[in-house]
């Protein structure tokens, strides 16, 4: 962490999924996460046996300035 950049002030969470015939959705912002002291964690529920999901997720700081993407990444959705 940069101790001189500003404070965060939310985090944007995207998705895209992958079904088991290769089809591939576009990218969608799933959720807005208000910022709290890392690390932090968000739980995701309701995925769809079958698939492959990629996340991404971008800050935004106090200024309302956003910082890079995340490195993607994916987790396959099994059957409990």
């Amino acid at each position: 962490m940069d101790p001189n950049a500003a404070p965060m002030h939310s985090y944007y969470l995207y998705v895209l999924y992958e079904n088991f015939n290769g089809c591939v959705s576009k990218w969608k912002n799933i959720g807005i996460i208000a910022a709290l002291p890392l690390p932090m964690a968000c739980k995701l529920t309701q995925f769809a046996s079958g698939r492959r999901y990629c996340f991404a997720i971008v800050g935004k700081d106090i200024y309302g300035r956003y910082g890079p993407y995340s490195e993607i990444q994916s987790v396959s959705a099994h059957e409990p």
